[in-house]
C-alpha cells in the first residue's frame, strides 16, 4: 500500500496491489486499487491499473511520489526479478504514472545488473534534492561486518520528470 494524491484534488488517497492469482497459462495476475478521498472518508475502491500476467504483487515493495511534477502523485515499484542459477539476485524499479483517473502501465525505469536483492531494500520517496520532482530512496541491507553489526547501504535514484535514474549509492556503513 501507498499514499499520495493520486488525482490530484488536493487529498491524499490510498493504493493497493491486490493479487489476482494466476492465469489460465499460469502468469500471476496483479491489479491495484485507488481508494480517493471524500475529504471525510475514501470512495469505495476503483481498479486503475491490471495485468493478465507476469506481475506478481508479492514480490513488490511500493512507495508513492509525484516523479513526474505534474501534480499527481505516481507509484513506484521495487520489483523481485528472482535469483540466477548463479545466485545473482535480480531486482527492478518500475514507475507507474498516475492519469488523474488511473495509472499506465508500469514502465521499468531500472533493473539491476548485478547483484540486488528486493528483499534487502526498503524504498521511500522523497524530494531529496530540491527540484520539485520526487526522487526513490532505498536503505539496504548490504551485510554483516567481522564483528556481527548490520552494514547497510544508502541508493537514491533521481527524478528527471521522465524517468529515474540508475542509483547512486550514497552512504554505507553501520547505523547501531
Amino acid at each position: 500500500m501507498a499514499s499520495g494524491d493520486f488525482n490530484g484534488d488536493g487529498r491524499d488517497d490510498i493504493a493497493a496491489f491486490y493479487d489476482n492469482g494466476p492465469s489460465i497459462e499460469g502468469g500471476n495476475r496483479s491489479s491495484l486499487f485507488a481508494f480517493y478521498s471524500t475529504g471525510t472518508g475514501f470512495a469505495a475502491p476503483t481498479r486503475v491499473w491490471s495485468t493478465p500476467g507476469g506481475f506478481t504483487w508479492s514480490a513488490g515493495q511500493v512507495t508513492s511520489g509525484d516523479y513526474n511534477k505534474d501534480g499527481k502523485d505516481d507509484i513506484a515499484v521495487l520489483y523481485n526479478r528472482g535469483t540466477t542459477e548463479a545466485g545473482v539476485h535480480q531486482s527492478a524499479l518500475f514507475t507507474f504514472a498516475s492519469t488523474g483517473t488511473d495509472f499506465a502501465a508500469p514502465r521499468e525505469a531500472w533493473a539491476s545488473t548485478g547483484s540486488f536483492s528486493w528483499n534487502a531494500g526498503q524504498p521511500v520517496s522523497g524530494d531529496f534534492d530540491k527540484d520539485g520532482k520526487a526522487d526513490v530512496g532505498v536503505l539496504y541491507r548490504a551485510g554483516t561486518s567481522e564483528d556481527g553489526r548490520r552494514i547497510d547501504s544508502l541508493f537514491s535514484f533521481t527524478s528527471t520528470g521522465t524517468d529515474l535514474t540508475a542509483p547512486v549509492k550514497h552512504w554505507t556503513g553501520s547505523v547501531v
